[in-house]
């Protein structure tokens, strides 16, 4: 191989790596842009008001586990709705999703959830199953056992007045999961959360 063909092709190469998106700061598979649009639309599903809200609970933190673990083959419909909730936003306000205010925020969701959004952003059903995607998985994240990596410090659960009980039996499994899940391109292949 010639020195030029090789040295075009490495270029090629460097270049389509760096237009990959990597995962945000203490992420493992949202973009920064993915998780801020993220961040935005779970905190308008459950609000911070006098009590803890999506953001603090850490939805966006267990949703994240979730695609990096059990959810790593089903991406794409997340892909979708977080770039469908976007360009949704761009068509009607030319601002991103999370830029927007709260009430602009609100009306695009509202007209998701009735399957009313842009059929340019959400071809197939107006944004109904988008909707329903990130709200069960914002309620999962926001209600479910902190060991999952949501419920952070068992806010929703200190609302509800549900005492921080541990699952009995389970530590020394969930424990080892953790340290599972921490290591670095774990080469096990399992899935676990």
């Amino acid at each position: 191989m010639k020195r030029r063909n090789f040295l075009t092709i490495a270029a090629l190469t460097a270049a389509s790596s760096c237009s990959r998106t990597s995962p945000a700061p203490g992420l493992r598979v949202l973009s920064g842009k993915e998780a801020r649009t993220l961040e935005a639309w779970v905190e308008r599903l459950i609000p911070t008001d006098q009590d803890a809200g999506a953001r603090e609970a850490g939805v966006v933190h267990f949703i994240d586990r979730l695609l990096a673990g059990w959810l790593k083959r089903k991406r794409q419909p997340w892909k979708s709705a977080l770039e469908g909730i976007d360009r949704g936003a761009f068509l009607a306000y030319a601002k991103p999703f999370y830029e927007l205010e709260p009430k602009r925020q609100i009306a695009l969701l509202e007209q998701m959830e009735a399957g009313k959004a842009s059929r340019e952003a959400f071809p197939d059903d107006g944004g109904k199953a988008a909707f329903e995607l990130v709200l069960s998985y914002t309620m999962m994240g926001f209600y479910g056992n902190p060991r999952h990596g949501g419920n952070r410090d068992y806010v929703s659960w200190q609302m509800l007045g549900v005492p921080a009980v541990p699952v009995r039996g389970r530590r020394h499994r969930d424990e080892a999961a953790l340290v599972e899940n921490e290591k670095p391109n774990s080469s096990s292949g399992k899935e676990t959360l």
